[in-house]
């Protein structure tokens, strides 16, 4: 199931991630990421952190430059792989889909399409490293360590727009 597509603002939003090169599928890399960033919240006291978060920092398919964490106020140290960063402020197109993660490139084609048919500008710069997008994410409320119905993962998929 999708929601209609729309533009909302979002204010700057801190996160922690690992980064990492991948290609698609990249599950591999998540299930070695995933666990390593719940280690080291849980090293620093926190054990629910907020939702996770997959940004996509440059994509010429099927390569992909991304960073693999989770939403949470900032003040941790860093140390190692992890690294903190923030989502920018600004106006996002955006899409919620609940369904199973393999249907999420689809997704993300659907709110592309309806972005460009609506006049609206991807804050995007393409080069021939692939296209590198200044806020691209994926927003994961719960997921299959939640909720064991696949119909019932909740991805919530947003790109910046240009100002």
């Amino acid at each position: 199931m999708l929601t209609l597509p729309k533009v909302v603002t979002r204010p700057e939003t801190t996160y922690y991630a690992i980064r990492r090169k991948v290609r698609i599928p990249f599950t591999a890399v998540i299930d070695e990421v995933m666990p390593t960033m719940g280690g080291w919240f849980s090293s620093h006291g926190i054990e629910r952190p907020g939702p996770a978060v997959f940004r996509y920092d440059t994509i010429k398919m099927p390569a992909l430059e991304m960073e693999f964490g989770h939403i949470h106020t900032g003040g941790l140290a860093t140390a190692g792989e992890v690294r903190a960063g923030s989502l920018p402020a600004g106006d996002y197109a955006a899409i919620t889909y609940w369904g199973h993660y393999k249907d999420l490139e689809e997704v993300n084609a659907v709110l592309i399409g309806w972005a460009r048919l609506s006049g609206l500008a991807l804050d995007v710069a393409e080069d021939e490293a692939g296209d590198r997008f200044a806020g691209r994410f994926e927003l994961y409320p719960n997921g299959p360590m939640d909720e064991p119905d696949p119909s019932k993962w909740e991805t919530q998929v947003f790109i910046r727009l240009r100002d």
